[in-house]
Formats: structure tokens, sequence, C-alpha cells
């Protein structure tokens, strides 16, 4: 199937006595090295919210999620001449035991707020975040 120039962005979160813990995913070396969310392209033909599903089973090797969140909010980029839109969803996790991906991957963590934000590289995966996280916090403040 030919991928469509529309990606989704999960953003996987735990909930703990700490409050909640976020996790990211640093590309290999030859994928650049950053660090992001789960990340992946919508192939023609299938909903965007099960893309963001297939991607999170493939990258992190959960089968469930407690809770899918859809925030509705997405942003574009350029990747050389095609525009790309990214749509970002947070799905709840009942465990922080994550299968990923060492082909896409080198190495995991399951941060705070305010730690991912340090690690990400991409101001759109940052604004992403702080998306996710006002909508998880606002009953809390």
């Amino acid at each position: 199937m030919a991928k469509l120039p529309i990606q989704v962005d999960v953003i996987l979160f735990y909930r703990d006595k700490d409050g909640i813990k976020y996790l990211l995913l640093k590309r290999t070396e030859e994928r650049g090295g950053f660090w992001q969310p789960v990340t992946g392209g919508v192939e023609e033909g299938e909903d965007i919210l099960y893309a963001a599903r297939r991607e999170v089973m493939e990258e992190t090797g959960f089968l469930k999620v407690k809770k899918m969140y859809d925030v509705k909010y997405k942003f574009s980029f350029k990747n050389g001449d095609k525009e790309i839109t990214e749509y970002v969803f947070a799905f709840e996790v009942d465990s922080m035991n994550v299968n990923f991906s060492k082909r896409e991957h080198s190495e995991i963590v399951w941060v705070s707020y305010e730690d991912a934000l340090k690690y990400l590289k991409w101001d759109t995966n940052k604004e992403a975040l702080k998306k996710i996280n006002d909508y998880l916090t606002r009953d809390i403040q």
C-alpha cells in the first residue's frame, strides 16, 4: 500500500503515584538519532485512528491500550517538497513494559512532562505534547 502525506503522532502515557509518565523513543542513528513519540505514516485506504493503533503495536508491542484520546489536534510540516499533516493522539497504557522495535529505535524512556520537553527535538512534537499534557491535567489543576 502507498503511504499518504498523512502521519500519526501517538503519545503513550502511564499514570503512577508520581503522576503521568510519557514514553519517548530514540530513533536509530540511521533514522536521525532523535527522541520522539510513536510516529508513522497512514497508508492508502487506512483510517487515521487505525493507523495510530497499528503504529503503537508495531513500535511498542502494545496490543491493547487502557484508553485512547483524540484531542482534535494536528500540525503540518515540510519534508522536502512534500507537505505532511500529522494527527496527534494520546493512548493510556497500564504497563511500562515496552517491546520496542529495535529496527527503528535504539532506546526508550518514560519521563515526566518537563523532562519530555527536554528530550524532544522538534517544536511540533513539543507543542503536541503540551496539548496532550494540558488536556490530561486540566481537571487536576
